[in-house]
């Protein structure tokens, strides 16, 4: 996707000037012939043909721009809703207090969202999607990037038009308002990588001039990626440089069984990465699978690092053919050695310490604080007292507010996925407390939740090491890490110092996807359906689906087949925003398609905001795992727990895992069958219900008054399948054996009739 640049752009953070640090300015990118931007290279990606970024007469040069020169980026219609167009010639850069609002100005012809993010650099990468209000005239936008203060970047990227398109739309651009990046020279290394001293015949080599290396070897695949890859010399040693680092691959001539060897040996070093891993990818199957391994970094040194094979297979990766590695990280990194050895195999996943020093493991990470009160950031500073138990220069302080609940906490993800197992159990980490108090600690991911296990520090006004045994959660996998500092209740502020966490050493796994999209949605009429995300209808415009609502979950939209469909990773809560509140009274049923490996739990809620007291109501999902799930959710399941459904604002994801979401969208009953909501219920459903039902189910019902009943099944398309029931009954109770032997697994609506009432339920039969 992505051109190269023969300059790797640092940021000149901030001038001194009489001895105090002054903002980095900004700068406008006007594009005149004279000015800014013209000249730069800017790159047009998923846009069908590319066709370049133009510069010319302003098309209507009043009003709130009378700037001669602008940019004109034609979204073809065949593009992806998300063609844009990119440029590293800003330089590098970093966002400061005065300096972290973007603005841009654009002339377009509908409304839609424009997005804008950041990439490469040092910085986490952020999509911000702000709409035009106007058409056919000049609007300043503006982007709020202040969560990304002192954070680096060395790309801007701009999604004009992030909506489908039924034909070509031209979006005209202009006054980008950016901070002023500045270009340096790169710092190398003065040294080579140290000479590598493994036995040849117990190696198979990559990259090393020690070694003979495996013939045919691409060290740089098109894969979309922006790093630039070139090989230089150090004291005579051929090395690898990877700069402007986002991803990069290394692809094998053939695949290598790699299950006699243990080791994968990489030497690297870096003058500004802040982020580096590496992953074996398994190419034999149908679908890809990798595994990745975090480095720590020390930078301006050269790091050795021998990594146990054995990280990959606990992650279920076989070595019998691994065909390719894959780099990710930033910054630019020089690499020699990559080759695989023998030596003594690695029993269990090793450990390592987050030790919070500024060149080691854990201050460079996204700690998040909840559940106190303001949410004071966790903060890196001096050790208060380097004396005894802990000599660390650096610890994590934790401020637990008076405010603040007894269970305010921290947590990460960053430190990947990982399995414990009988040799990385134990848990320690060193706290200085003023009180003595229960310390909380639990783990989250793929497995779900582990317990919360609580150990109380037994002394205060020193370091002491505290140990957690997660022995009951062996072969159990997690992704996050949450401590509670102080787990009891406060009339005071309490200061409570962290430092050297001893947990198992973290693998980011690129979890099993679908193979194939989810199904087809039924043809329906405009006025039979209100779509939010689905390729089949047309959806509602100005969706938000990542609103901050403070949740962990990872949103990104990706193409399974040519279908665009959500994921959501590190799932805990997730919410859609829609623009407008939604009257869906006139609708019969809720349906999503869902497929997920991992995740245990799984719901869905209905929001409505008109009100001042937001209220919502909440329908469990049965979760079949490595397969597609579809299912119409009667909208009565909502209903009938006292939701009014006249104004439908937002809808809600609670869950663990990682989930792909699909077709979401209300709709009429394809039939017409008229299902109404009841005061008095004229069935119930017993044994196993609410979901799934088994090969024998009992239905339990109350017949008021004597009446003609007719109990149907229908397929999730309205179809009708079985009828259980066609007769007159006289009043009283009855049960009904529900047998489901020659129907299959799937999502069905259960409806009862009685003379002139109806109910219905949704259903799932599992088998």
């Amino acid at each position: 996707m992505f051109n190269k640049f023969t300059a790797f752009l640092i940021l000149a953070l901030m001038l001194v000037f009489s001895g105090k640090a002054i903002s980095q300015e900004i700068h406008n990118i006007n594009f005149e012939p004279d000015g800014v931007g013209a000249d730069w290279e800017w790159t047009v990606d998923d846009n069908d043909d590319d066709p370049n970024l133009e510069f010319i007469a302003n098309p209507d040069p009043t009003g709130g721009n009378m700037s001669p020169t602008v940019a004109k980026f034609t979204a073809r219609a065949t593009g992806n809703p998300w063609a844009l167009f990119f440029t590293n010639d800003n330089g590098q850069f970093t966002f400061d207090d005065n300096n972290s609002q973007i603005k841009i100005m654009v002339h377009k012809s509908r409304i839609s969202p424009i997005g804008i993010k950041f990439e490469g650099g040092t910085g986490t990468p952020l999509e911000l999607q702000v709409p035009n209000n106007v058409t056919g005239e000049w609007e300043e936008l503006t982007f709020d990037f202040s969560e990304r203060i002192g954070q680096t970047f060395s790309r801007m990227v701009i999604i004009p038009d992030f909506e489908e398109r039924s034909e070509e739309n031209i979006v005209y651009i202009d006054n980008i308002q950016v901070p002023m990046g500045e270009v340096i020279d790169l710092i190398e290394p003065e040294i080579a990588a140290p000479t590598p001293g493994d036995d040849p015949e117990e190696v198979i080599s990559i990259f090393s001039d020690a070694y003979e290396n495996l013939p045919g070897t691409e060290f740089n695949p098109v894969w979309g990626q922006s790093t630039q890859v070139s090989q230089i010399m150090i004291e005579e040693n051929n090395t690898l440089l990877y700069e402007t680092l986002n991803f990069q691959g290394t692809q094998l001539a053939a695949n290598q069984d790699l299950s006699d060897m243990n080791f994968l040996h990489i030497d690297f070093w870096t003058q500004n990465a802040t982020m580096l891993s590496v992953s074996l990818v398994k190419l034999a199957d149908a679908s890809p699978k990798e595994a990745k391994y975090d480095f720590s970094i020390t930078n301006n040194e050269w790091v050795s690092v021998d990594i146990p094979l054995s990280h990959f297979e606990a992650l279920g990766l076989v070595l019998d053919d691994i065909h390719q590695l894959k780099v990710d990280g930033n910054g630019s990194v020089y690499f020699d050695n990559i080759y695989f050895k023998v030596g003594e195999p690695v029993v269990g996943n090793p450990t390592h310490t987050i030790d919070f020093e500024p060149e080691g493991v854990g201050a460079n990470w996204d700690w998040t604080v909840n559940e106190n009160d303001d949410n004071p950031d966790l903060e890196f500073i001096e050790n208060p007292n380097p004396s005894g138990g802990n000599t660390s220069p650096t610890v994590a302080k934790f401020t637990a507010r008076a405010e603040g609940n007894p269970w305010a906490l921290f947590f990460t993800s960053d430190d990947g996925e990982f399995t414990f197992d009988a040799e990385n159990s134990m848990v320690k980490m060193m706290v200085h407390k003023s009180r003595a108090t229960d310390v909380g600690m639990k783990f989250e991911g793929a497995s779900g939740a582990s317990p919360e296990l609580k150990v109380s520090n037994t002394v205060v006004g020193e370091w002491e090491e505290l140990t957690f045994d997660f022995s009951s959660e062996i072969g159990k996998s997690y992704s996050r890490i949450v401590i509670i500092p102080d787990f009891l209740e406060r009339s005071e502020e309490q200061i409570v110092y962290i430092d050297n966490l001893v947990i198992p050493d973290g693998v980011v796994v690129i979890g099993d996807e679908p193979k194939t999209a989810a199904p087809n949605p039924p043809a329906l009429g405009t006025g039979d359906v209100i779509s939010i995300f689905s390729n089949a209808y047309e959806n509602l415009e100005g969706t938000n689906f990542n609103p901050s609502w403070g949740q962990s979950t990872s949103v990104s939209e990706v193409l399974i087949e040519e279908n665009n469909t959500l994921k959501y990773e590190f799932l805990n809560y997730q919410g859609t925003e829609l623009a407008a509140a939604q009257d869906v009274s006139e609708m019969n049923y809720l349906h999503l398609d869902f497929w997920t490996a991992n995740s245990t739990e799984l719901s869905i809620a209905l929001v409505k905001q008109a009100d001042a007291s937001p209220k919502e109501a909440k329908y469990d999902l049965t979760i079949i795992n490595n397969e597609w799930v579809s299912i119409d959710i009667s909208l009565e399941e909502f209903t009938s727990l006292g939701l009014e459904i006249d104004d439908i604002h937002q809808l809600k994801i609670e869950g663990n895992g990682t989930v792909f979401f699909d077709n979401i969208y209300f709709r009429k009953d394809v039939n017409s069958v008229r299902y109404t909501t009841n005061n008095n219920s004229i069935f119930t459903l017993e044994s196993n219900y609410p979901n799934p039902f088994s090969e024998s189910t009992q239905i339990r019902f109350n017949l008021k008054e004597s009446n003609q009943v007719t109990i149907e099944l229908y397929d999730s398309f309205g179809q009708k399948v079985k009828v259980l029931m066609d007769e007159f009954k006289a009043s009283g109770n009855y049960n009904l054996l529900f047998e489901s032997v020659s129907l299959s697994s799937g999502n069905y609506i259960l409806v009862m009739k009685a003379g002139n009432l109806e109910s219905a339920r949704t259903i799932i039969i599992a088998k």
